[in-house]
């Protein structure tokens, strides 16, 4: 029996350091990443003053350098326009943004009846877009957010306007009149742990989606 035994080890052994071997590979990949704090990064978390500008100078440092995870630490983020976030187009990267803490970080969203340059109504919350609008890239990958409050406030009804505003999207897809959405494929997005409150949409994906994890989602009157 210890002879058998220990042919048995001798056989496995190589298979064993090969196994090993590629578990350490994975790991380094999936745990090794390069992460930014927002407030660190001198965007306040008060809620005194709207961080649109500097949330999107950040997200542009996020992808110009590639940082894999964007943490917010407990706090309220205000926000009143479209926080543009780079979708990694190669499938070996990723980026995970989310909340220090969960359902401690929120994003305090404000409604406009703003257009931009292009004439469209202006949509509050993260826009999705591609690495860029060539007819090439037409693949993302690997897009998480986690651990948020979402919380909409919508511009009121007026003397000029009958309804309110509604406007807050919170996470949608590109609205870039170069998006072609038809075409675009989406692979592993996950939105986990998420508390919408008070918006227009919760999300809005204008795209082929694949592989998508949507789970201990809270959503309290969101109109669509």
């Amino acid at each position: 029996m210890a002879e058998f035994k220990k042919a048995i080890e001798k056989t496995l052994k190589p298979f064993a350091r090969k196994v090993g071997s590629d578990i350490r590979s994975i790991e380094s990949k999936v745990f090794t990443g390069k992460a930014i704090n927002v407030v660190e990064y001198g965007i306040d978390n008060t809620g005194a003053t709207d961080v649109t500008a500097k949330l999107n100078e950040l997200f542009k440092k996020v992808h110009d350098e590639d940082y894999t995870e964007v943490i917010f630490p407990d706090g309220t983020y205000k926000i009143n326009g479209t926080i543009d976030v780079t979708i990694p187009s190669d499938r070996q990267k990723y980026l995970y943004i989310h909340a220090q803490n969960r359902y401690k970080a929120k994003i305090e969203m404000h409604g406009t009846r703003e257009q931009n340059s292009e004439g469209y109504s202006v949509y509050v919350g993260f826009q999705l877009n591609p690495e860029n609008f060539e007819a090439t890239t037409t693949r993302g990958y690997n897009l998480r957010f986690d651990g948020f409050i979402m919380e909409g406030h919508e511009l009121p009804a007026d003397d000029t306007n009958t309804s309110p505003s509604a406007s807050i999207y919170c996470i949608f897809t590109s609205q870039s009149s170069n998006f072609n959405s038809n075409d675009y494929k989406l692979y592993n997005f996950t939105c986990t742990n998420t508390k919408f409150i008070g918006t227009y949409y919760d999300m809005y994906l204008n795209c082929n989606i694949f592989d998508t994890e949507l789970k201990n989602l809270h959503i309290e009157n969101v109109e669509n």
